[in-house]
Formats: C-alpha cells, sequence, structure tokens
C-alpha cells in the first residue's frame, strides 16, 4: 500500500496536476483561485531547475517501438527528473502567471 500512496502523492504535485484549482472558478469564494495559485506558486518555485524550465517528476508513459500495452509512440519530451520538460514547463509558467510571478 505505501508504494501506491508514494506514488499518488507524487501525481498530486506534480505541476500538470497543479493547474486546475488555479484555473478553477468558485462562485461563493472569489479569493479561492488566487490563495491557490499562489500556494501553487510557491510549490513550483522550488521545483524550477537551473535552466529555468520544469522536469517531469512521474509519468506512466512507456515507449515502445511496437505495439504493447500502455505504449505509446509519441514523443512526450525528456521524462527524466533532471532534464526539463517543455511541456511540463509550459503549464508550470501558465501557473505562476495566474500566481502573479513570472
Amino acid at each position: 500500500l505505501f508504494p501506491l500512496r508514494q506514488r499518488v502523492l507524487e501525481w498530486m504535485f506534480s505541476p500538470a496536476f497543479l493547474k486546475p484549482p488555479s484555473t478553477a472558478i468558485y462562485p461563493d469564494q472569489p479569493e479561492r483561485p488566487r490563495r491557490c495559485a499562489s500556494m501553487e506558486g510557491n510549490l513550483l518555485e522550488g521545483k524550477r531547475l537551473a535552466g529555468g524550465m520544469f522536469p517531469v517528476e512521474w509519468t506512466n508513459v512507456k515507449r515502445a517501438p511496437r505495439i504493447v500495452s500502455r505504449g505509446t509512440y509519441a514523443d512526450w519530451g525528456p521524462l527524466q527528473k533532471k532534464r526539463g520538460n517543455p511541456l511540463v514547463t509550459i503549464d508550470a509558467l501558465y501557473v505562476l502567471r495566474e500566481a502573479g510571478r513570472s
């Protein structure tokens, strides 16, 4: 059970998962998206790499040269924790912009 819990926590705090709360609309709490964006910005600032990019922290993508279960032919960019991924960086920069950071 512990590895599953760890995997869920890694997924929940990945930059891709942080985008929806900052963009959601809460009619009864108009300050909530900005508050969420601020907390997300704090979390994301610590994940930025030296080059300004953001890495993929976890993925369930499995590259395959042939058809396999859960395999993909798509190029999702670098999937290492030490190299920045352009797709993750775009989402992370969007969240930072919504949080009022650059």
